[in-house]
C-alpha cells in the first residue's frame, strides 16, 4: 500500500475551479488498487467543496499542516498561541496590509477584503459566462469568507494568515517573522501577486504526513507526494519519491524525483500509471 498525497490548487484543481476526469479517475483506480489517496492543501477544511468533493480522500491535511483528518475525523487541530495572533494582525493593521484569518471552522476577514477579491474574480473572468464565473475557484473560496467587522476580526483565532495585495514587499514580511513563523509566497495566484501566508513554526503539510502516517503504519519508503509550489516542499522531504507537476515553479520540479506533465495534460493519470500505481 502507498500512501499518496496530493496538492490541491494546481496540482488536482485547475484555476477555474475544475479538476480533469483523468485525474478523477486515476485517484478511484488507484484506491481500487489498495492505495490511500491523501489531499495535501493549504485550504481549510471549510475550503474543500466544489470538485475536491468528487475525490474520496482517505485523509486530508488542511491549512498546510494545522489540520489533519481521517476518516472524516479531525486527529489534529493546531492554532497560534493567543499573543502570536494578536502581533501578527497588529502588524497587518497598522501596515494596512489586507488579510484573511483562517483556521478549521472557517475563513474570517472585513469586507474590503472581499471587495478586493471580487474585483480580482472580475479581471480573471472578464471572458466568461455568469455561470462559468460562479464555479471559478475564487468564486467558491469568496463564498467561504465570514465577513466580520475590524474588532471580531482580533478575536477570531488562527491557524495561518493569507495577506493580500501587500504595499510592503513581501521579502520584508519575510525578514519581519521568519525567526518566529513560516512565511512563503501565496500559492493561490487568483490572491495576487503581492500575497503570502504565514503559519507556525514547523507546521507544514510534512508535520501532516508524519501523523497520517503514523496512523496507517505506513514509513517513508511507501509515501508518495505529488505537487507544484513551495509549501509542497515539505512534503517532497518526507516522502519516499516526489513528483511535480508540469505546471510547477521551477524550486519544486528541481526538488522532484521526476516531473510529470501539466495538469491539463493528465499529469497526475500519467504520473499513475508511470509508476504503476494503476
Amino acid at each position: 500500500m502507498k500512501l499518496i498525497f496530493l496538492d490541491a490548487d494546481g496540482t488536482l484543481l485547475h484555476s477555474d475551479g475544475h479538476i480533469p476526469e483523468s485525474t478523477i479517475l486515476a485517484c478511484e483506480l488507484a484506491q481500487k488498487n489498495g492505495h490511500k489517496i491523501c489531499l495535501g492543501t493549504g485550504r481549510q477544511v471549510v475550503e474543500i467543496i466544489g470538485d475536491l468533493k468528487k475525490i474520496n480522500f482517505d485523509a486530508c491535511i488542511c491549512g498546510s499542516g494545522s489540520t489533519v483528518i481521517v476518516d472524516d475525523k479531525i486527529i489534529h487541530d493546531s492554532n497560534f498561541v493567543h499573543k502570536e495572533s494578536f502581533q501578527l494582525k497588529k502588524y497587518f493593521f497598522e501596515n494596512q496590509i489586507p488579510f484573511i484569518v483562517e483556521n478549521s471552522h472557517g475563513l474570517f476577514s472585513t469586507q474590503n477584503v472581499v471587495d478586493y477579491l471580487n474585483g480580482n474574480l472580475d479581471k480573471l473572468c472578464y471572458n466568461l459566462s455568469p455561470e462559468e464565473k460562479a464555479k471559478h475557484s475564487l468564486a467558491l473560496v469568496i463564498q467561504q469568507i465570514h465577513v466580520v467587522s475590524t474588532k471580531e476580526l482580533e478575536k477570531c483565532p488562527i491557524n495561518k494568515i493569507a495577506f493580500l495585495n501587500s504595499p510592503i514587499p513581501i521579502e520584508v514580511i519575510v525578514k519581519q517573522f521568519n525567526q518566529k513563523y513560516d512565511v512563503i509566497p501565496s500559492t493561490y495566484p487568483p490572491y495576487g501577486k503581492m500575497s503570502g501566508e504565514i503559519t507556525r513554526k514547523h507546521i507544514t503539510k510534512a508535520n501532516g504526513i508524519d501523523i497520517i502516517a503514523k496512523y496507517f503504519d505506513v514509513s517513508k519508503e511507501n509515501i508518495i507526494s505529488v505537487g507544484d509550489n513551495y509549501n509542497d516542499l515539505p512534503m517532497f522531504e518526507k516522502s519516499g519519491y516526489s513528483i511535480a507537476m508540469g505546471n510547477s515553479v521551477d524550486e519544486v520540479k528541481k526538488q522532484a524525483d521526476y516531473v510529470t506533465d501539466d495538469i491539463l495534460q493528465d499529469g497526475i493519470y500519467n504520473a499513475f500509471k508511470n509508476l504503476n500505481i494503476i
